[in-house]
């Protein structure tokens, strides 16, 4: 991260807790920031990293269950979506509410595959959008990288 915002990193002279002040002190002091924690299910190795100040925004997408060691009292759960809700979350999410069945049955396919999850799904429709792509062209663009 420290390399990303052109910020001193970790070498033989320099530790890398000051590279991780250094990124911390970055997001305490810079405004409209979105930290994005994905997959964070060690919570306490955030611990060192979040800001303590400032107007940085943190979204930590996690299976862990408790947060309170990172000040996290209430932690909202997000669960899968029921089938026939991610499916109209893809189609409405895209501006393809009217199409046609193959186009909704390559929907009905990626919900399944995705497994009902938000993030999945929202990222999923974000690529059709913008790539301008079907349903059935993202299936096989994401099983040739998976």
């Amino acid at each position: 991260m420290a390399l990303r915002l052109e910020l001193p990193v970790a070498t033989e002279s320099r530790s890398l807790e000051d590279s991780v002040a250094q990124v911390r002190h970055w997001l305490e002091t810079t405004d409209r920031v979105l930290l994005v924690c994905d997959g964070a299910d060690s919570p306490e190795l955030l611990r060192r990293l979040l800001p303590r100040k400032g107007h940085c925004h943190v979204l930590i997408t996690s299976r862990a269950h408790d947060f309170q060691l990172l000040g996290i009292v209430d932690a909202v759960e997000v669960v899968e979506l029921p089938h026939l809700e991610a499916v109209e979350f893809l189609l409405r999410r895209t501006g393809r509410v009217n199409t046609g069945p193959e186009e909704r049955a390559a929907a009905h396919a990626l919900a399944q595959e995705l497994g009902g999850l938000p993030l999945a799904l929202e990222q999923a429709a974000a690529f059709v959008v913008t790539k301008a792509v079907s349903f059935a062209d993202y299936l096989t663009l994401s099983l040739i990288h998976i």
